[in-house]
């Protein structure tokens, strides 16, 4: 596991920069792009939107120069993200769809199968339901062929968010314990209170307040626990529920 996957980022980063130095002494030019783009990682989770842009563009340059193909799929899928997290959509479908189009011609099917999650969510920011669905469902067919039950999870999730938006509650809550159920096989702790918050925000749409605070509250402690940054908007829907109940 990762430094920053324990979340001690501080940590992880001083490694990258001495891994970094090293590559940059050698002429690592493979090397240097890596760990540039996993240092854009670590900014992005900070928060850090503009270094981290800085850092992919930097890894994106060497990678193009060596023909990296790979690479460079990746880093523009990462650009992508950080596109859609700033609000700026148009900017990431293209660097989705540029994505896309390498991991298509590499054969690259774990590649296609998160740039293909990450176009549903666009479509589904935008409001067009059908193709957010036709997108994911797609995701998730390549995600059941390649074994990859972290990411069927993720999917799964998904289109429960996309059922629930519709008002389709009864395969919303199927979709989510279908994703929970996988999440408590992989253990994955912060995956799980994820998609309790989600199924707690489905009871309280439906009315059932009572069996939506317990999701809620569930759904927190796990994530205080592991201290996980979705911790606050999860404490501030359970105060609203509280106080909308009493």
């Amino acid at each position: 596991m990762c430094h920053h996957d324990r979340g001690n980022y501080k940590e992880a980063e001083r490694l990258y920069r001495e891994s970094l130095e090293i590559k940059e002494r050698l002429g690592n030019l493979e090397g240097k792009a890596a760990t540039l783009h996993q240092l854009g990682v670590l900014a992005q989770k900070r928060g850090d939107y503009g270094e981290a842009e800085r850092l992919y563009r930097e890894s994106l340059e060497i990678e193009e120069r060596l023909g990296n193909l790979a690479g460079k799929a990746v880093t523009l899928h990462a650009l992508g993200v950080l596109a859609q997290n700033r609000g700026d959509y148009e900017e990431a479908e293209r660097l989705y769809r540029e994505s896309l189009e390498i991991e298509e011609r590499l054969g690259d099917l774990a590649g296609k199968a998160a740039t293909l999650h990450e176009l549903g969510r666009l479509a589904q920011n935008r409001g067009d339901y059908e193709e957010a669905e036709r997108l994911y469902r797609e995701s998730l067919e390549i995600e059941e062929r390649l074994g990859n039950l972290a990411g069927k999870a993720v999917t799964l999730h998904a289109l429960g968010v996309l059922a629930q938006d519709r008002g389709d509650y009864e395969e919303a809550e199927r979709l989510y314990r279908e994703s929970l159920e996988i999440k408590e096989r992989l253990g994955d702790l912060a995956g799980k209170a994820i998609t309790l918050h989600q199924l707690g925000l489905l009871r309280w749409e439906q009315g059932r307040k009572a069996e939506a605070e317990e999701l809620l509250r569930q759904a927190l402690d796990i994530l205080e626990r592991i201290g996980h940054r979705r911790a606050e908007e999860v404490r501030k829907d359970l105060e609203r529920l509280r106080s909308e109940s009493a």
